[in-house]
């Protein structure tokens, strides 16, 4: 395999936190796309640099025996099976135990962090999670 020991060598550069800041940051820079969507608006979508995402992914598997053990219980993400079903599946049976509560999941522009939660919920007028 012609050029794998420089490809192995830059990812653990890059793991390691090796990497001239300026080179860094172009590997860790997102790319935002605007898909026009068939029944109008915009699908927003970004796309990592492929060297750190594929750095990223080389390490979760490395380390999910670590994040199982370390984790399991305070995240749902990295090497979690079904870890988006067990979310939603928690939210339905504490709803079912608390019937006057609500969740409030507003579809906007936070993706991109381009809204402050805090004015969302000062618009709502919410203090303390309870809404006035």
């Amino acid at each position: 395999m012609n050029g794998f020991p420089q490809l192995f060598q830059l990812c653990s550069h890059i793991a390691q936190g090796y990497i001239w800041r300026q080179i860094a940051h172009d590997l860790v820079t997102l790319h935002l796309l605007a898909m026009t969507k068939l029944s109008g608006g915009v699908c927003p979508i970004v796309v990592g640099e492929m060297l750190y995402q594929f750095t990223s992914c080389t390490l979760c598997v490395q380390f999910c025996e670590t994040f199982t053990t370390n984790f399991s219980l305070h995240q749902f993400g990295v090497a979690t099976k079904s870890g988006c079903a067990t979310i939603i599946h928690s939210i339905g049976c504490t709803l079912d135990l608390h019937l006057d509560w609500v969740v409030f999941q507003p579809d906007m522009v936070n993706a991109f962090n381009l809204m402050l939660i805090g004015v969302v919920f000062q618009k709502l007028r919410v203090t303390n999670g309870d809404i006035i």
